[in-house]
C-alpha cells in the first residue's frame, strides 16, 4: 500500500512536472511570436525609412536640377542684359556711348578699360588683368563703366 502511494505520488509529481514544462513551452512560444512581431514591426519600419530615405534623395536631386535651371535662367538673364546693353550703346550715334558699345561687341576690352578707369579701378584692374585675364570680372568693370556712361549721356 505504501509503494502504491509512492508510486501514485510519484505519478503526480510526474504530471505536475510535466504541466509545468507544458506552461513554459508555451510562454516561450508566446515569446517567440512576440519575438517575431517585434521583428516584423521593426522590418516594417525599417522599410518605410528606407523609402523616407529615397524620397529625400528624390526631393534633393529635383532640388538640384530646379538649383540648376536656376542658374542657366540666371545666366540667360545675363546675356540677354549683356546684349541689352550692348544694343543700347549702339542705338547712340558718334558718341564715347557708340564707341563703348562698339568696342563691347568687339570684344575689345582691354582698350575700354584703359580708357575710362578711377583711380581705384586702375589699382585694381592691373592686378585682375594679371591674374584673371577676359574674366567675368573685367566685364564687370566694363559694364559698370558702361552704365556710368549710359548716365552721363541720359543726363545730357
Amino acid at each position: 500500500m505504501n509503494l502504491s502511494r509512492e508510486s501514485l505520488n510519484l505519478s503526480r509529481q510526474s504530471l505536475n512536472l510535466s504541466r509545468e514544462s507544458l506552461n513554459l513551452s508555451r510562454q516561450s512560444l508566446n515569446l517567440s511570436r512576440e519575438s517575431l512581431n517585434l521583428s516584423r514591426e521593426s522590418l516594417n519600419l525599417s522599410r518605410e525609412s528606407l523609402n523616407l530615405s529615397r524620397q529625400s534623395l528624390n526631393l534633393s536631386r529635383q532640388s538640384l536640377n530646379l538649383s540648376r535651371q536656376s542658374l542657366n535662367l540666371s545666366r540667360q538673364s545675363l546675356n540677354l542684359s549683356r546684349q541689352s546693353l550692348e544694343d543700347s550703346a549702339l542705338a547712340f550715334p558718334s558718341t564715347p556711348l557708340r564707341e563703348h558699345g562698339e568696342r563691347l561687341r568687339s570684344g575689345n576690352m582691354a582698350a575700354e578699360r584703359s580708357r575710362f578707369p578711377t583711380g581705384h579701378e586702375r589699382r585694381s584692374l592691373s592686378q585682375r588683368e594679371k591674374a584673371y585675364p577676359n574674366t567675368f570680372v573685367i566685364r564687370a568693370m566694363a559694364s559698370l563703366t558702361f552704365s556710368r556712361l549710359l548716365k552721363a549721356e541720359i543726363r545730357k
